[in-house]
């Protein structure tokens, strides 16, 4: 039931995450559309926005495909208003509009934090190597990170820069064809009643061992015992499901090190 219910949380998160999205990067207007659910949780974007709409009165004609309708008939179109006429009180009203608000509060945080997702999702997509094979990232798979990200082009050169060094370093043999016998990327799994997704999971062909993978932008995770925790918490989870094989752990940070725990 736990983890029914932190799978429902997830999905929840991840729709805020994407109307987030979808407000911050429309550059002159942002359109919802809507049709009569089967279904209604009340937490769709539409109903989160609605509250805050005013209509607009306006006429169409309906067009079929062999004539257009000579009756006229009214319809409702919803207008938000200018963001900067919200108030205060009103935003506090909807959780998700308050974090939207204060999601760039510190730029230099929010900077770090879309590089560092867009060394993950880099890494995500890069498919196994064969021997002698140079690692690089796809130009168009580059692009499309630094555009889900809005990253400029000094900050997308950093995110590709780190993930090489990850892919490149000590644990250059987890993208190796040769030795992975079985490999996947953020890999979701429940840990005691909790949500955890996991970067990397790969098997490998000559030992047999597992090995759970966590990437790192910073040089020195394992000095951090709420990253210990969660890795070592990461590596039990697997552990469960393996239960006779050896399930290993280690960081891979951006500086080119294989750090296990």
């Amino acid at each position: 039931m736990q983890a029914l219910v932190s799978e429902k949380e997830a999905q929840q998160r991840e729709e805020l995450n994407a109307l987030y999205v979808a407000m911050t990067r429309a550059k002159k207007q942002l359109v919802f559309s809507s049709i009569a659910p089967y279904g209604d949780s009340g937490l769709t974007w539409w109903k989160r926005m609605l509250q805050f709409a005013q209509p607009i009165a306006t006429v169409v004609q309906v067009q079929t495909t062999a004539k257009i309708v000579t009756d006229r008939q009214q319809i409702e179109l919803m207008e938000l208003p200018k963001f900067s006429d919200l108030s205060m009180e009103q935003n506090k009203s909807d959780q998700y509009l308050d974090r939207s608000m204060m999601a760039r509060e510190d730029q230099s945080v929010s900077q770090t934090a879309r590089i560092g997702q867009a060394m993950h999702m880099l890494l995500q997509y890069l498919p196994l190597q064969h021997e002698k094979e140079n690692t690089s990232f796809d130009e168009v798979l580059i692009r499309g990170v630094q555009t889900e990200f809005d990253l400029n082009n000094d900050e997308i050169k950093q995110a590709v820069l780190m993930a090489q060094q990850i892919a490149k370093g000590k644990g250059a043999w987890a993208w190796q064809a040769g030795l992975i016998d079985w490999c996947s990327n953020e890999i979701e799994m429940v840990s005691d009643g909790q949500l955890i997704r996991i970067d990397r999971l790969v098997k490998r062909a000559d030992t047999g061992e597992w090995w759970v993978l966590d990437y790192k932008s910073e040089s020195q995770p394992q000095t951090k015992a709420d990253l210990l925790a969660q890795l070592s918490a990461y590596r039990s989870a697997v552990q469960k499901n393996q239960l006779d094989s050896t399930v290993k752990a280690a960081f891979l940070t951006a500086s080119g090190d294989l750090i296990e725990i």
